[in-house]
């Protein structure tokens, strides 16, 4: 905080990229970093040609490193694609799914939801989104994100269960209350 007070966004946000590495389900101060790197972008320091070849590298990197189940690793190499482009839809998705895999739902929803924010058609982040939800425990949220899947994909009948399903659990938890 005092970095960013004293006009040191830079030095800020390296202290952020260290926390969350240390820290992976730390989600605060992975949105504070995020909206750091948003207002460097919008200060039109965005990527240039060699900086977007280089995001596509390291998410290359990550999902092979996803692959190996070594998620936090993934995830750090995937902060790492945002920290050159926060927007980056490919770096969010990956992370939002390594760190699903990885056991952490927090940073998950938060990276899905902004991917989802980019590409709200985007049947697989939404499904992947609804399962970060119900490893949450947030379950109206789970039904939602279900809900827009077998609208997206009528053919989904995974979704429609798993709608269905959870809805008659929160029926069931409101009974039990």
């Amino acid at each position: 905080k005092e970095a960013q007070d004293r006009g040191n966004p830079e030095y800020a946000m390296a202290l952020l990229m260290g926390q969350i590495k240390n820290n992976p389900d730390d989600i605060d101060s992975r949105k504070w970093l995020r909206a750091l790197e948003i207002g460097r972008l919008r200060e039109g320091k965005g990527p240039g040609f060699s900086e977007r070849g280089k995001v596509k590298l390291l998410v290359g990197k990550a999902q092979t490193v996803a692959a190996a189940k070594k998620y936090t690793s993934a995830m750090n190499i995937y902060e790492d694609a945002l920290a050159i482009d926060p927007e980056d839809l490919g770096a969010l998705k990956g992370l939002g799914n390594a760190a699903l895999d990885g056991g952490f739902p927090g940073v998950a929803i938060d990276a899905l939801e902004q991917a989802r924010g980019q590409a709200p058609q985007d049947v697989a982040t939404i499904r992947s989104l609804a399962r970060a939800y119900e490893q949450g425990d947030d379950f109206q949220n789970a039904v939602n994100c279900w809900d827009s899947v077998a609208k997206l994909d009528p053919n989904d009948r995974d979704a429609k269960n798993k709608s269905t399903k959870l809805a008659g659990e929160l029926r069931s938890e409101e009974h039990n209350v």
